[in-house]
């Protein structure tokens, strides 16, 4: 596959995803799919499609939260860690969450 179509495959995912009203929060604050047609533009298709399965792999199944008196990161199960500028504001207000939820001191 060339970089355009996968840019137009992933242009229609979006389309189609937007029209049933299927998608979930993602963890990166550049969405996978914006990414992966960024990276298809700048680098070609095969780089493309590492950089998805790559983020893919990291965003699911489930994650956790390393705070520190720094900030915090996102552990996700495959050992990526996405730093806290790095992450979207759907987790930024679930790992504020977190943070209320944990014992002063």
């Amino acid at each position: 596959m060339t970089a355009w179509g996968l840019v137009a495959a992933i242009r229609l995912y979006r389309w189609v995803a937007r029209r049933i009203r299927w998608s979930r929060s993602c963890l990166f604050a550049v969405s996978c799919s914006r990414h992966a047609e960024q990276v298809a533009r700048e680098e070609g298709a095969g780089v493309a499609v590492r950089a998805i399965r790559a983020r893919l792999a990291a965003c699911r199944p489930g994650y956790s939260f390393e705070f520190a008196a720094a900030g915090w990161q996102v552990r996700c199960a495959d050992g990526t860690v996405i730093a806290d500028a790095d992450a979207s504001t759907a987790v930024h207000a679930e790992a504020a969450a977190c943070m209320s939820a944990l014992p002063a001191g």
